[in-house]
């Protein structure tokens, strides 16, 4: 367990490099102001460790998935003579206008389903419950529909 966690973070440095300095930035903003010997300190600490992780994850996701599309891009050009760093561009362009995509729609979802509760509060908890379950099933439906057809496009310097 323990080579598997190493490798994990040896494989993620440049994951690891930047949720430190996101997270470090993050604590050193919030606790410029307080007063020196102040309690918040030690929650600042908390949510900054906390930002740690969960930036550590999300970037290691987002660089396995970029690793991914590459593997897939590159193999479907089938040895033709192309530029690395044009691929790499295309395939990290593509990746994040899906996460930025993708983004919108939850918070979408979020707001859909907070004013879904507050229109329909006084009536029967079914019908709350079943406007939801249909607004999440066509927000689930556009974000595939999405997803899929920017898989789709093919990458366009090739001979």
């Amino acid at each position: 367990m323990r080579e598997k966690v190493r490798s994990i973070v040896v494989e993620g440095k440049s994951s690891l490099v930047a949720a430190a300095i996101l997270s470090l930035t993050m604590f050193y903003l919030c606790t410029r102001t307080l007063p020196t010997g102040s309690d918040l300190y030690t929650q600042q600490g908390v949510v900054a460790s906390g930002l740690f992780l969960l930036l550590f994850v999300s970037l290691r996701i987002f660089s396995h998935i970029i690793s991914q599309q590459l593997h897939r891009v590159i193999h479907s050009l089938d040895g033709e003579a192309v530029s690395s760093r044009s691929v790499r561009v295309f395939v990290i362009y593509k990746e994040l206008v899906k996460a930025a995509v993708g983004v919108s729609l939850s918070l979408a979802w979020i707001a859909g389903l907070l004013y879904i509760g507050e229109v329909f509060a006084a009536s029967l908890l079914l019908v709350p419950v079943f406007c939801a379950l249909v607004y999440s099933s066509v927000l689930f439906a556009v974000t595939y529909g999405f997803v899929t057809f920017v898989d789709l496009i093919p990458y366009p310097f090739s001979r």
